[in-house]
C-alpha cells in the first residue's frame, strides 16, 4: 500500500500556453495470494496466484484545470498471474485480469475493462531476463492484442542495482545504510492510471501518466515487513482525453493535440509492504 502527493504546478497545452493549475494525491493497494508456490529440482519456480489491485486518484483542479481533468478516477481489478518453467532456461509468464476504470461517481458497463498478456522470457545469468509476448487491452474499444516486452537486471552488492521493464520502466540502485535501513536512488519510475468518463455526451478515454525520480528510505522493522518514505519530483505528468477508438491508441506516445502537460512537481510518498 502506498499514498503519494503531486504538488499543485502549471497544467500546459500542446502548444505551451497554461490552461490551470493542479495538483494529486495518488493511493495504491496491492495483494496477492499465492494458490500454487513450489520450485523443482533446479530452483525453477511454479507460481499461480490470484490478486487484487487498486488505485484512487483524487485530481486537485483549478484555474481551468478541471476542464480537462476528472475530479476522482478510481482503478480496481481482479488478476490471475501463472509462471511456469518451461525447457532450459526458459519460462512462461501469463496473466489475466478484469476490472473497473471509472469516475466514483459514474460507474458504467463500458468502464469493465479487460486486460492480459502471455510471453515468454530467457534468464541469461542470475542477474538479467529478457522476453516477449503480446498483451490483451480493450481500453479503446474493441480487444486488441500487441506486441510487448520484457526486461529485468538485478545486481546485488554493496549497491544493489534494479531496472525492469513490463509495461512501465523502473529502475534504481540502493544501498544498505544499516542492517535494516535502506537508501535507495530512482532514476526513473513509470506510472499511470485510467478511466472511461463520458465527456460532451460520449464515452471517452482518460489517463493520466506519472514520471518521477526521488530518494527512499526503506525501513524493516520486522522480517518481510518493509516501510518506506520517498521523496522526489515528478518531471513527466501527463494527461489525455481522447475518443475510444484504435486510431487515438498510440497518441500517449507522440505530442498529439489534446495532450495536457504538467510542469515539474514535487512529490512525497509513505507506504508499507509484506511479503510472504
Amino acid at each position: 500500500m502506498s499514498v503519494s502527493y503531486v504538488g499543485n504546478s502549471d497544467l500546459r497545452d500542446h502548444g505551451g500556453d497554461k490552461v490551470g493549475e493542479g495538483g494529486m494525491t495518488l493511493t495504491r493497494l496491492s495483494a496477492t495470494y499465492p494458490v500454487v508456490m513450489k520450485h523443482d529440482s533446479l530452483k525453477r519456480m511454479t507460481f499461480c496466484g490470484i490478486g487484487i489491485e487498486g488505485a484512487y486518484a483524487a485530481l486537485h483542479n483549478s484555474h481551468g484545470a478541471q476542464r480537462y481533468n476528472s475530479g476522482q478516477i478510481l482503478d480496481a481489478a481482479l488478476r490471475v498471474t501463472h509462471l511456469r518453467p518451461l525447457k532450459g532456461k526458459w519460462s512462461l509468464l501469463a496473466t489475466l485480469g478484469v476490472g473497473v476504470y471509472c469516475e466514483p461517481s459514474r460507474i458504467m458497463w463500458d468502464c469493465v475493462l479487460a486486460s492480459g498478456g502471455a510471453g515468454v522470457s530467457y534468464k541469461f545469468s542470475e542477474e538479467l531476463s529478457a522476453g516477449f509476448g503480446a498483451g490483451l487491452t480493450n481500453s479503446y474499444g474493441i480487444p486488441m492484442v500487441l506486441p510487448m516486452a520484457y526486461f529485468s537486471w538485478k545486481r546485488k552488492g554493496k549497491f544493489e542495482f534494479d531496472i525492469n521493464f513490463l509495461g512501465h520502466l523502473k529502475a534504481d540502485v540502493a544501498t544498505y545504510l544499516a542492517p535494516k535501513v535502506k537508501l535507495s536512488l530512482t532514476a526513473i519510475e513509470m506510472g499511470a492510471v485510467s478511466a472511461v468518463v463520458e465527456s460532451e455526451g460520449k464515452k471517452k478515454f482518460y489517463s493520466a501518466q506519472l514520471i518521477t525520480s526521488g530518494l527512499k528510505i526503506n525501513y524493516e522493522p520486522l522480517p518481510r515487513l518493509n516501510l518506506y518514505f520517498s521523496a522526489g519530483v515528478a518531471y513527466g505528468r501527463t494527461t489525455r482525453l481522447c475518443d475510444r477508438k484504435i486510431k487515438e491508441m498510440f497518441g500517449n506516445f507522440f505530442n498529439s493535440g489534446d495532450k495536457k502537460k504538467f510542469s515539474p512537481a514535487p512529490i512525497i510518498s509513505i507506504g508499507a509492504t509484506y511479503g510472504i
